[in-house]
């Protein structure tokens, strides 16, 4: 449900090595907002552009809007970029109006030419390297990828710390991090073992994503957040493992 008010997401530290399909000159990537709004039904996924930008002392200050019924989302990125190496993002989003639709905002950057097999992943206490050490349909096992694409999406309140990294075939690489995590959840949230969508704002959490279609990758962060296209109910393993999407 949407309704007047400010959404301050987290703080991002984003890092890179001569990415596969980066571009030094321009560390921003080509589709930085991206929104998906919920019905209660369907997710619709939206990018809108920036309609502003302008210098700052430390980066970029940038504006993207997007309209929802009688409702106006407008993102205030502040992009600090010390060199084209690494780079933070702190985002603000106010609506402006009201709708009885629900959104989540993301950050997201696509590399080319990188299949799941030639990219090695890193997260924290769950992913390291290749699908080879993890069960099949354990979050981003190999049952994601089986039809040649797949998304994994993982809770940021699920890791020891919140950070995304990818190791690419000509040794580049690329991380994403949130400098200030923020778990808090409620109460149906904690005690949710059969996968219902919530719509809340006390949800603070985000998620770390890397969506892989054919040789194609998007990656980034997301929030509020969600989890899939694998996830655990209470007992994690072996019976815990769903092939389903926790939003």
């Amino acid at each position: 449900m949407m309704k007047s008010t400010k959404y301050l997401p987290p703080l991002l530290m984003l890092a890179a090595t001569s990415c596969i399909g980066a571009n030094p000159a321009n560390p921003l990537p080509p589709k930085p907002v991206r929104l998906e709004i919920f019905d209660g039904k369907v997710a619709k996924t939206l990018y809108p552009p920036y309609i502003s930008m302008e210098h700052t002392s430390q980066g970029l200050s940038c504006v993207a809007t997007a309209q929802v019924d009688a409702a106006t989302i407008r993102i205030t990125d502040q992009w600090t970029i010390p060199n084209n190496k690494s780079y933070s993002l702190e985002r603000t989003v106010e609506v402006i109006g009201n709708s009885d639709k629900a959104f989540m905002s993301a950050i997201e950057f696509e590399f080319s030419d990188c299949t799941r097999a030639d990219t090695e992943y890193f997260v924290p206490g769950m992913i390291y390297g290749s699908t080879d050490n993890l069960t099949t349909n354990a979050i981003g096992g190999s049952d994601v990828y089986e039809k040649g694409k797949g998304s994994v999406w993982i809770r940021e309140d699920r890791l020891p710390a919140p950070l995304l990294a990818f190791r690419f075939k000509d040794g580049s690489s690329f991380s994403i991090l949130d400098q200030k995590p923020n778990g808090q959840t409620t109460l149906a949230d904690a005690h949710d073992v059969s996968i219902q969508t919530l719509v809340d704002e006390n949800l603070k959490f985000g998620s770390l994503f890397a969506e892989q279609q054919g040789k194609t990758l998007k990656a980034g962060f997301a929030y509020p957040g969600s989890e899939g296209e694998f996830t655990y109910q209470g007992n994690t393993y072996p019976g815990g493992q769903l092939h389903q999407w926790r939003k």
